[in-house]
């Protein structure tokens, strides 16, 4: 008897707590904010859902992202440092872990050459593609963008890779 009281007192107290849908089956934000850093990077953005799985958005970020930096004509002494960007893109979330970033941006950065007295203002127009790998409210992955780098010597195509970059999801 004490046995069968026990159990009923369970169910009674748990069955409240089952009437609440689980966090898997709650519907999805209409809207995302996030922030995405490297160690001394970041960026904020906001999207909002356009149809089932996708959505549009904006962001600007800020500061110097460790990168590969393939650009036509450059030597490799030759650096460039992004100081500040903004984009728009377009957002696709999968039913799993993964979620794809692809839109256009425009930069502002400093170029020099060996000499750091040399820098001149120069900038970038293009596109960008970033797959993110995570959970619900954290995600790393890199960004690979290609375009036209301008600077004192005139515009020239390249390649910018950054291998790693955190995602934070609010």
């Amino acid at each position: 008897m004490r046995a069968r009281t026990v159990v009923f007192a369970a169910f009674l107290l748990a069955s409240p707590g089952a009437q609440h849908p689980l966090a898997a089956q709650e519907p999805a934000p209409p809207s995302q904010l996030t922030l995405d850093a490297s160690p001394l990077a970041a960026g904020l953005s906001y999207a909002h859902v356009n149809s089932a799985g996708n959505l549009a958005g904006f962001g600007a970020g800020l500061g110097y992202e460790f990168n590969i930096r393939l650009v036509l004509g450059e030597s490799g002494g030759r650096k460039s440092t992004e100081i500040a960007h903004i984009e728009m893109f377009t957002r696709t979330d999968t039913p799993g872990r993964w979620q794809y970033d692809l839109g256009i941006k425009a930069a502002v950065d400093i170029h020099s050459a060996q000499v750091a007295s040399e820098a001149d203002i120069g900038g970038f127009l293009g596109g960008y593609l970033a797959p993110m790998w995570g959970g619900r409210h954290f995600r790393v992955g890199p960004r690979a963008q290609t375009g036209v780098y301008w600077s004192a010597s005139g515009p020239t195509l390249g390649l910018f890779i950054t291998p790693l970059t955190a995602r934070i999801l609010f």
